[in-house]
């Protein structure tokens, strides 16, 4: 088991990471603090403290950020697959997200249509209190493991092993993993939209 100190270090080195790429990117594209933080609908000192690591945003910030540079979030994830009809596992992209939570694009990049992630979730981790959109035709959660609860329509959906949910990914959604165990689960999506 992971201690509580431990865990704070890994994030900690994760909202760093994170905001490195972020600064990088941003100054790589000649666009000033107040800029970016304009049009991804934050702060300027918010998005300072995510470029210095000393806070992370949630997913639907994330989103907004990466989009105000132009990039998908795709972009901040670690590794390539290399080009193919095959992924072997241990060359999935992947993003280590602040809260403790891991997604892995598992699609080959040949991959015309769809766009598969599988999501690594933490008891008690989620996609945070706001919600997010990205641009995908329609969107399907497939839970490998554990459970899981979605928010999508205005309504919670609680989603065990086995089940399967559609979503329309340009409607505000989100979710957690209330439970006490870890969840995996598929989120499969229209080409692009991550």
């Amino acid at each position: 088991m992971v201690s509580e100190s431990s865990m704070t270090t890994m994030n900690e080195m994760m909202n760093r990471e994170i905001g490195v790429k972020i600064k990088k990117l941003r100054q790589s594209q000649s666009m000033t603090l107040k800029e970016t933080a304009t049009k991804a609908q934050v702060s300027e000192s918010f998005l300072s403290q995510v470029e210095r690591g000393k806070t992370s945003p949630s997913l639907a910030t994330f989103l907004r950020i990466a989009s105000a540079l132009g990039k998908p979030l795709g972009h901040f994830f670690e590794g390539s697959a290399p080009p193919g009809k095959i992924v072997k596992a241990s060359l999935y992209p992947h993003l280590e997200h602040p809260d403790g939570w891991e997604d892995y694009i598992v699609s080959p990049p040949s991959a015309t249509t769809l766009h598969i992630v599988h999501s690594v979730i933490p008891p008690g981790s989620g996609s945070g209190h706001e919600l997010y959109v990205h641009d995908a035709e329609e969107e399907i959660v497939y839970l490998l493991e554990g459970s899981l609860e979605v928010f999508a329509d205005g309504e919670a959906h609680p989603l065990d092993v086995g089940d399967t949910l559609v979503i329309n990914p340009r409607q505000p959604h989100g979710f957690a993993n209330n439970s006490a165990s870890v969840t995996r689960v598929l989120w499969i999506m229209g080409k692009g939209a991550y």
